[in-house]
């Protein structure tokens, strides 16, 4: 099946297999998955930890929720995040940096991209070095 390919007619025939081969076609719905509902508790608990620079992919994970719904919390109760807070994952990063490290080695040992390294290096305040190779 390619992506043009038409599902509706591709049903039909297996509806038309099933009649003549005596097999009885059974049509499952899908259910929609309900959004889980976070308890108020939950929810302090994720805004404090927004606050100090909590990552909200890593919360939608731990509360099995879409991260939008945690965006969605930031927006309505317009949380910002207190400035000067640097996270363990930006400290480590600061570190390597400082100790040589290029955003290429960091991205590729913390399996991130170049780009989300070089935010979260401004991020903790480390300025970065000039592009370019570095001096032998």
């Amino acid at each position: 099946m390619n992506a043009y390919s038409n599902k509706s007619a591709d049903a039909a025939r297996l509806r038309t297999l099933a009649v003549l081969t005596g097999e009885r076609a059974v049509v499952e719905r899908v259910v929609p998955r309900q959004a889980r509902r976070l308890t108020p508790a939950e929810i302090a608990e994720f805004c404090e930890a927004y606050r100090r620079g909590g990552n909200v992919r890593e919360w939608a994970r731990k509360l099995d929720v879409h991260r939008s719904a945690l965006h969605e919390i930031v927006r309505k109760h317009g949380l910002e995040r207190l400035s000067g807070i640097v996270t363990p994952e930006q400290q480590v990063l600061a570190d390597a940096y400082a100790q040589g490290a290029t955003l290429a080695e960091l991205a590729a040992q913390h399996h991130m991209g170049p780009h989300r390294v070089a935010r979260q290096l401004h991020a903790a305040g480390v300025e970065l070095r000039p592009r370019g190779r570095r001096p032998s």
